[in-house]
């Protein structure tokens, strides 16, 4: 039967387990055969012998599983929760940052594979992907430094901290996947913007899509106007 060629091949790497097994046995049987009399060195042997088959396939379960889990979650598709906090716009080097939650609300562990900002006003999109620069200040880093804010939509000049990298420092590897049910903050910087004149407050203008590890897309999420200017070290 299919299954059981499957549940075979899936024990078969947990070969440690299986060695545990054997060797097991082995002593059970060369104490069965000279030492008939050393009862606790008998039961123990094929007692050992049974749990490491028991963990064997108990591991082979779990990754058949797991398996299982994945094709449900592709043909489903998975369930990422996108929320916009903020937007900060940093005229100096034309970046948009954006802060941001994601929870994973699939089966099965994933992760942000890209993030697409879409300017409805210039019917343009701007991405950034996980092994490319600046997605390091997304919500996989727990770095901060200080930004200093010089004014919001109403004129009045303040200062404040907020939690995004030097730029020099955005570098990094690929995000690690989100367990399931597991929330992440933190922020998305997206280079290249277009002047955003002071004062503007169109809440309409961007929006963010995310893209997972599984093909999935999420989104479009409405992005709050960015009314703070901001001056990144």
């Amino acid at each position: 039967m299919r299954w059981i060629k499957d549940l075979f091949r899936a024990t078969l790497s947990h070969w440690w387990a299986l060695m545990g097994c054997a060797v097991s046995n082995i002593v059970g049987m060369y104490a069965l055969a000279l030492q008939k009399d050393n009862h606790w060195l008998i039961r123990s042997s094929f007692a050992i012998a049974d749990l490491s088959i028991i963990v064997a396939l108990a591991l082979a379960w779990r990754d058949e599983h797991a398996k299982l889990l994945i094709e449900i979650e592709k043909n489903n598709g998975p369930k990422f929760h996108l929320e916009i906090v903020r937007s900060v716009y940093s005229q100096q080097n034309a970046f948009l940052f954006v802060e941001c939650s994601l929870v994973n609300r699939s089966l099965i562990e994933s992760g942000m594979r890209s993030a697409r900002l879409i300017d409805h006003d210039r019917a343009t999109d701007n991405e950034i992907h996980a092994n490319e620069a600046f997605l390091a200040v997304s919500l996989y880093d727990s770095s901060v430094k200080q930004i200093s804010v010089q004014g919001n939509e109403s004129g009045v000049v303040t200062a404040e901290k907020i939690g995004i990298l030097r730029v020099e420092n955005l570098l990094r590897s690929a995000p690690p996947l989100l367990p399931r049910g597991k929330r992440e903050v933190g922020w998305l910087a997206f280079p290249g913007i277009a002047s955003i004149a002071d004062g503007q407050t169109d809440s309409n203008r961007f929006a963010i899509t995310v893209s997972d590890t599984l093909g999935g897309t999420h989104g479009p999420v409405a992005v709050p106007a960015p009314v703070e200017r901001a001056i990144v070290f």
